[in-house]
């Protein structure tokens, strides 16, 4: 079995829960009905596409999609252990391993603040994923 079979037994609903005003809602749906799409799918679209996820449009709708998150302030943040461990590619769910390294790298962090955004972080993914 691939990886990609692997990944689409898993696909589900997920509940994910964001604000937006009246004004961005009906935006919102006219963009994805001028696609033919509701606005779940265009969402699990471009989801797909900013994370090369199971189901993507492309490698340009990647790159494209990858080119509005690195130009995003969101995108822009300073060291965070979270940050670290993500980009690592390291097991958040076992991240004291790590913590020492982080330090050391990063002497003014603030390391009760770090692993609250840590914890945080892995909570939302576990949920998520429904746990």
């Amino acid at each position: 079995m691939t990886k990609q079979e692997k990944e689409i037994k898993t696909i589900k609903n997920r509940s994910i829960t964001i604000k937006l005003s009246d004004a961005d809602c009906e935006r919102i749906s006219k963009k994805a009905g001028l696609g033919g799409q509701t606005v779940s799918e265009l969402l699990e679209n471009f989801i797909g596409d900013l994370i090369s996820g199971t189901y993507t449009n492309g490698s340009d709708e990647r790159d494209r999609a990858n080119q509005w998150y690195d130009r995003c302030w969101f995108s822009w943040t300073e060291n965070t252990l979270l940050q670290y461990l993500l980009e690592l590619d390291y097991d958040v769910e076992e991240y004291n391993k790590h913590i020492e390294e982080f330090l050391e790298n990063n002497k003014e962090a603030d390391i009760k603040k770090e692993i609250e955004k840590c914890q945080k972080w892995l909570k939302n993914m576990q949920e998520l994923k429904g746990e």
